[in-house]
């Protein structure tokens, strides 16, 4: 009986895709979700020009595509597979197999990159289960990505070094040239840099599950996938809503030591990410807004208080709540603030725990439905002003870049170089 048997029977797919054995060394699986994907084999090449890792690695593409697809889409997917296909038998080898899997959307439910990724993690686990390999890696990739060449030693390397770590984001940056118009490089810059600008608001306001969840460059122990019931079948947002789980668990990381290059190319297959913000620009030719500086002043005064909040639901006094802007006093009030803490009390045997339970509850997305919230008060500016501005708040400048792209590589550098370590209770 294997780790993962229990999950295998409760979650997984009921059903094997790959008949080939797995290597005895196996240690990585990438999976890639593919749907109408004519550059798939470039992202493959990519993959194939790592540099050689300890153990060996296996890359799954997951072919899919909506249900109720007309016929011409489904044979455009068929023969980049078969492409595909011919490509991986004359570069597989040992250390590196590239397996492909057909598994179409279902029904409406079913169908999407949700159910892609699932599909080709459960199908990691199943090879990981076969060697009894609970430490097995799975790395989250798209069809439309580059990577460093030392992507898989790196990763490898990350996880041999951190034994208790859960999973971790891989760093990435979006190509800034290329074949591509040059407007959509100025869209793409001005969006990593709202990314980069979201995540360092947030370390700034103190929450301590501050990371990027972005589908193409995340990765996680076999064991805790099954643990936190695998990957969702959403049709977007997969990633996020996957990631934050994992959060949870307090031993999540970043893998900084290599790069993920995801494609600036403009997409309306989902309502969100790089491909419709893309998109989005390219059809208005506006400056990109991002969430107003100020929500993350009223952000960070509210989790300064974070610390003392299992004394306060302890006592019921809740007064400290009258320092802190009406924008967050309404939000925590339509959110049953005072019975969630009373109950979080309750639960928790200690500090530690109640710190714990109380960012489980508030935690990324809470934290997104205040910032949207608070839009009404404070709406959106353009994404250089605020990035300038968080800057000068966290002294990390003393002259604003002028430029968007300076503007961008200074982020990155920033992101590139910090440690980013949680807050713990007091």
């Amino acid at each position: 009986m294997g780790f993962a048997t229990n999950y295998m029977a409760k979650h997984g797919p009921g059903k094997r895709y790959i008949e080939n054995l797995p290597e005895k060394d196996l240690k990585c699986i990438a999976v890639i979700p593919a749907y109408n994907e004519s550059g798939l084999i470039q992202s493959l090449d990519s993959l194939l020009q790592c540099k050689p890792t300890v153990s060996s690695v296996e890359i799954i593409t997951v072919f899919n595509w909506p249900f109720g697809s007309d016929h011409h889409t489904i044979n455009e997917n068929l023969k980049i597979r078969e492409e595909a296909s011919l490509w991986a038998k004359e570069h597989n080898t040992p250390g590196k197999k590239f397996h492909f899997i057909t598994a179409p959307g279902m029904d409406k439910k079913n169908s999407g990159v949700g159910f892609a990724r699932k599909t080709g993690m459960d199908e990691a686990i199943c090879r990981f289960n076969d060697l009894d390999q609970p430490a097995g890696i799975i790395l989250s990739l798209d069809a439309d990505v580059k990577v460093e060449k030392n992507y898989f030693l790196e990763i490898e390397k990350f996880f041999n070094n951190n034994m208790k770590a859960s999973g971790c984001n891989i760093y990435f940056e979006h190509p800034l040239t290329g074949n591509f118009p040059d407007e959509i490089y100025k869209g793409v810059i001005q969006y990593e840099l709202h990314m980069r600008y979201y995540i360092q608001s947030l370390r700034y306001a103190g929450h301590p599950n501050a990371f990027h969840t972005i589908g193409s460059a995340f990765a996680v122990r076999a064991k805790d996938y099954c643990l936190q019931g695998g990957m969702n079948k959403r049709q977007a947002g997969e990633d996020f809503y996957f990631l934050q789980k994992f959060f949870d668990l307090g031993n999540f990381s970043e893998c900084k030591s290599t790069t993920v290059y995801p494609s600036p190319r403009p997409s309306m297959r989902v309502p969100f990410g790089t491909g419709m913000i893309i998109s989005d620009f390219m059809t208005h030719k506006q400056e990109l807004g991002s969430y107003h500086p100020e929500l993350f002043e009223i952000l960070r005064s509210f989790l300064e208080h974070s610390p003392g909040l299992y004394d306060h639901a302890g006592s019921g006094d809740y007064s400290f709540l009258n320092k802190i802007h009406r924008s967050m006093q309404n939000f925590l009030v339509i959110n049953h603030f005072q019975d969630k803490m009373r109950e979080i009390w309750i639960n928790s045997s200690s500090r530690e725990s109640f710190h714990k339970r109380f960012f489980r509850w508030f935690n990324m997305f809470r934290v997104l439905k205040f910032l949207n919230f608070g839009k009404n008060e404070f709406p959106a500016v353009p994404v250089l002003k605020a990035a300038g501005t968080l800057l000068l708040k966290m002294n990390r400048a003393a002259n604003i870049p002028g430029q968007p792209e300076e503007l961008l590589y200074l982020y990155r550098e920033i992101e590139k170089m910090e440690s980013f370590n949680r807050p713990l209770p007091q």
